[in-house]
């Protein structure tokens, strides 16, 4: 860590912490074989405790959601955009829960992992790009990119994900922009969070999600992913299994200042350099969980 600078915590996403803290070894077993559950931890506990509105979800959808990510072996938030858990009014009920949305590469990343395919390519169709496609006895994607290619809404003409399956054969689907808006419309999440920041992921990500209901499924991983996802775009509760964790009372009093968001607080600095643009990367907090207090991230 080059320099001293310290990102200081409200006390919700202190609260938090502690319950990671006292439930990390038994999520971290969670993780599958030969990936870093801490280093999986680490970077969601980082995406959540920048984002005022996760803070304000019940703790239990919040651990659960990323005790979810861990099982999948998939990063919440960060550069890869594996996954997002996006905060929705709970049924019944004024609060707020965490709801875990899989992407496109959270996709990748599974199936990659179950060898079912040799390699799984999504592509974005813009506007200017010569591209056809057929189906029939000889199925068939030709698309010749015009450069460059802008990642923006407007520009988008269709999207497609093709796969190399390991025992033969290839499969693709193919959405075009229609498609992929009136899939948006009909997800609970359609107006909000990564759909509305990161469009064209979102879009890739429904077309691997459509082909990925038929690649071979090696683990449940897959299966899991899939059915996580779909309920978060119908709106219906999606269950996470928290039994064996240790959580607080969601009745418990909250600190008196929860209502105020982690970057609110940023303007308490040592020294007098201005406060960090980004929160910490996930290099800087690799040694989240170490020692008995972890009150601040130094970058």
């Amino acid at each position: 860590m080059s320099s001293h600078q310290l990102v200081q915590m409200d006390d919700r996403a202190k609260r938090l912490l502690s319950v990671f803290k006292t439930n990390s070894v038994l999520i971290m077993k969670g993780a599958p074989r030969g990936l870093d559950g801490n280093r999986l931890l680490a970077i969601a506990f980082n995406h959540i405790a920048y984002d005022p509105a996760l803070l304000d979800c019940t703790v239990s959808s919040i651990v659960g959601g990323v005790f979810e990510a861990v099982k999948l072996g998939i990063t919440i938030g960060g550069p890869m955009q594996e996954s997002w858990l996006i905060p929705f009014k709970a049924k019944g009920s004024s609060g707020k829960v965490a709801t875990l949305i899989v992407g496109y590469q959270g996709y990748r990343n599974i199936i990659d992992r179950g060898r079912a395919v040799i390699d799984l390519h999504p592509r974005a169709v813009h506007v200017d790009d010569e591209f056809d496609y057929w189906y029939g006895d000889n199925p068939r994607i030709q698309h010749r990119p015009k450069m460059p290619m802008p990642e923006v809404e407007a520009d988008l003409k269709a999207v497609y994900a093709v796969a190399n399956l390991r025992g033969g054969g290839r499969q693709f689907e193919v959405l075009l922009k229609a498609e992929v808006d009136s899939h948006r419309k009909r997800s609970r999440a359609g107006q909000s969070g990564p759909w509305v920041t990161d469009y064209v992921p979102m879009a890739l990500k429904t077309a691997v999600r459509k082909l990925a209901k038929y690649v071979p499924k090696s683990s449940e991983l897959l299966a899991r992913a899939l059915e996580l996802d779909e309920n978060a775009d119908r709106g219906v509760d999606q269950v996470f299994d928290v039994s064996a964790l240790e959580l607080p009372s969601e009745t418990d009093p909250e600190p008196s200042s929860a209502g105020k968001g982690l970057q609110d607080l940023t303007h308490r600095l040592a020294g007098t350099q201005p406060a960090p643009a980004t929160p910490p990367s996930a290099a800087d907090i690799g040694d989240l969980w170490a020692g008995d207090d972890a009150e601040h991230f130094e970058e």
